[in-house]
């Protein structure tokens, strides 16, 4: 946040659109001066996107992992792209019907299989629709899995998934170890808030083991800084 101002983003390990009220939470945020919403989905559940245009985020991001089912179902399990379509087109449509505008972005993450056809076909839809695309290397997380590489105790069903990344995990790791030393955004300037108020670390873990307090309401911005500060995970 700044002046004030907070920047809300109804995601983090999670599927948003799954929320009956999700709506509503953007509509609140929405309605304090200068606040921004943002929200992160798959697109890849049925639900009442209607609703979801009408609150008017801030911004709407929809992660794809490829064009075609064949690799698109290689990272997103048990997803199915033509739902993915059907729901950005009727995204399309609400806006247009309501005449509501926001920026969609649609990050497209990078694999080895999905880097030339899915590519192309998605940069297509992208322009059809007037959603504008953002392809980026994907990356391993959360930091959970990349502690258990480094141990050695990775499940054999997420090596074979560090196996689809352009850039290997090791070269990731090499690029972070040059900035050991340097401020962590996620530490500093953000807040990671679970559906049920506890407070995570950061976005980058997942397990309850990485929880710094059971309520964000409890704390001060001032003393979850601190625990965060303090945490032994930040200073592997």
């Amino acid at each position: 946040s700044a002046g004030g101002r907070a920047r809300i983003e109804f995601y983090n390990w999670g599927e948003p659109l799954l929320h009956p009220q999700i709506h509503e939470f953007i509509r609140k945020v929405r309605a304090v001066e200068g606040f921004h919403a943002g929200i992160s989905t798959n697109l890849s559940v049925e639900t009442d996107l209607r609703k979801v245009v009408r609150a008017h985020p801030t911004t709407f991001r929809i992660s794809l992992s490829g064009y075609f089912q064949q690799r698109y179902g290689i990272t997103h399990a048990r997803g199915n792209i033509d739902l993915v379509k059907s729901n950005m087109y009727r995204l399309r449509h609400y806006m247009d019907e309501s005449g509501i505008s926001f920026p969609v972005l649609v990050a497209n993450h990078l694999y080895k299989e999905n880097v030339f056809q899915d590519l192309a076909e998605i940069k297509r839809l992208c322009d059809e629709l007037d959603f504008k695309i953002i392809p980026s290397f994907a990356r391993f997380n959360p930091l959970e899995k990349i502690f258990a590489y480094q141990r050695g105790e990775l499940p054999e069903a997420d090596r074979k998934f560090i196996d689809h990344l352009i850039v290997p995990l090791e070269t990731h790791q090499e690029i972070g170890a040059r900035h050991k030393d340097a401020v962590c955004q996620l530490q500093t300037a953000q807040t990671a808030i679970n559906y049920d108020g506890s407070v995570q670390l950061c976005c980058g873990t997942y397990e309850n083991g990485n929880r710094i307090a059971s309520s964000f309401l409890d704390h001060s911005r001032e003393e979850l800084l601190r625990k965060r500060e303090a945490h032994e995970t930040c200073a592997y």
